[in-house]
């Protein structure tokens, strides 16, 4: 056993050698670069184009509540209350830029079909004014009289 590793030492560092080597490509020219724009048989006649592809123009649609006052707890008629604030039933619709002018209505309505609406929780919401307290049936009242007075 002792005469036979020495052999088997000297067959494994023989073979390394050979796996070490690099191999050298049959035609040297095949790996030669090619500058940007330059054009060669070999690539087809290809090129790069630099320029970034220009976007659509995007359209932005801006909604915007009339609000006609500061918030405040509404009760209802049942006993639940919640906190919001009493808006108009047309919203200001911008499509386009930002730099757009506002078409704000003289007189927005703040009743239609027996019906008030509020901004609770970054939502509208339609309710029924017989739903509301009398306290606020009066303020809806007070407020649309108001709006209506004006020139």
């Amino acid at each position: 056993m002792n005469a036979l590793l020495p052999s088997i030492v000297f067959g494994l560092l023989a073979t390394l050698p050979l796996a070490a080597q690099v191999g050298v490509p049959a035609t040297p020219k095949k790996f030669d670069t090619t500058r940007i724009g330059e054009t060669t048989a070999a690539s087809g006649g290809t090129s790069i184009n630099n320029s970034t592809p220009t976007r659509p123009q995007t359209t932005v649609r801006t909604v915007t509540h009339i609000v006609l006052g500061e918030p405040r707890q509404w009760k209802m008629a049942n006993g639940q209350s919640f906190i919001g604030k009493l808006i108009a039933f047309e919203d200001i619709v911008i499509e386009g830029t930002a730099s757009a002018p506002m078409n704000v209505p003289k007189k927005p309505t703040v009743v239609r079909n027996a019906s008030a609406r509020f901004y609770v929780n970054s939502k509208s919401y339609e309710v029924a004014l017989d739903k509301l307290g009398a306290e606020e049936r009066k303020f809806i009242e007070d407020t649309a009289a108001a709006i209506a007075a004006k020139k």
